[in-house]
């Protein structure tokens, strides 16, 4: 990739996009940014980084990313925009496009890569990261390579931060009619009421979640469960993991301990999801080996793996091939 960059950040308002262009500023500082919104609405956003604020524009038309690199999609666009988006990155094959909506904007044209490790197929430059849900799990897996997992026993928490913030002013007004005896109104941004309560993720978000889990580890069999809880930040994950060489717990605390974007929690450290979800890595706690299998907790963000810090690992080593 050439050393003087332009980025097309599209949705910088959004959850990951406002920190993903202060990353990009402090990273990348010769480097240009043009900043859209594809929301499908007319309306003109403002984007603030290190006390300056930029204007958002609509992409009206996506030949205005004529002349980017990069192009970073931080949430799914509107259908429309969507589909323009895609026939414009088809027609430019050399733009590379990192994707963090779900579901990913190009489908399984894109390669599905963690950040850490990207893996292309076909020599294409699309890339898709994983859902927020599963990745600490992917950062615990791959950890564990060495001893070649076989079979993953999966069980994902996820917060309403996932589906936006419009998620999250939903659910605190869910909770504040449940809090004053009043039925919520029907979920509109959420997939339902979820102030107060759990409830199994819809089945195409967790078929979603399956097809990225076998696309980066095809040699594992998962056996996966997801759930949406009425949080509004952080995500957790009760792991077991049979592998095909011998398992100890010493030596499965040293691969975790080294891996980025995991740590180990401390003597009597609580894993409270509300303690740790402020960290910028994901805690690994109740690490066991029994009988051939691993067993372990993972509470932190989801979001900070999945989202700006992984496309900055990503960045880094598309820039340095």
């Amino acid at each position: 990739m050439a050393s003087t960059l332009t980025f097309a950040v599209l949705d910088p308002t959004s959850i990951v996009g406002a920190k993903l262009v202060e990353r990009l500023a402090r990273a990348f500082p010769a480097a240009q940014r043009r900043l859209f919104h594809t929301s499908g609405s007319d309306e003109h956003l403002i984007s603030e980084v290190a006390g300056t604020a930029d204007l958002v524009p609509p992409l009206a038309d996506p030949d205005e990313l004529e002349g980017a690199a990069v192009v970073i999609a931080t949430v799914p666009p509107a259908a429309a925009v969507a589909r323009s988006l895609l026939a414009w990155l088809r027609d430019h094959p050399e733009v590379v496009l990192i994707d963090l909506g779900q579901p990913a904007l190009a489908g399984t044209e894109s390669a599905v890569v963690s950040g850490w490790a990207p893996r292309p197929a076909g020599g294409g430059c699309w890339y898709h990261l994983p859902d927020p849900l599963i990745a600490g799990p992917v950062r615990v897996l791959e950890a564990l390579a060495p001893f070649e997992p076989r079979a993953c026993h999966l069980t994902v928490f996820g917060s309403v931060a996932s589906f936006g913030v419009g998620a999250i002013e939903e659910l605190a007004g869910q909770g504040a009619d449940r809090l004053s005896g009043r039925t919520p109104r029907r979920a509109a941004v959420l997939p339902r009421v979820l102030a107060f309560d759990l409830a199994p993720a819809e089945p195409a978000r967790r078929g979603r979640l399956a097809a990225e889990l076998a696309v980066l580890f095809p040699n594992v069999n998962f056996r996966l469960h997801a759930v949406d809880a009425g949080l509004f930040h952080g995500h957790a994950a009760a792991i077991d993991v049979a592998c095909a060489r011998p398992v100890t717990r010493d030596r499965a605390r040293t691969l975790l301990r080294g891996a980025a974007g995991l740590r180990l929690a401390r003597e009597r450290e609580s894993l409270l999801l509300t303690d740790v979800v402020e960290n910028d890595a994901m805690v690994c706690g109740g690490i066991e080996a029994v009988g051939g299998w691993l067993s372990l907790w993972l509470a932190g963000d989801g979001q900070r793996l999945a989202g700006a810090a992984a496309v900055m690992e990503l960045l880094s080593a598309l820039t340095a091939s």
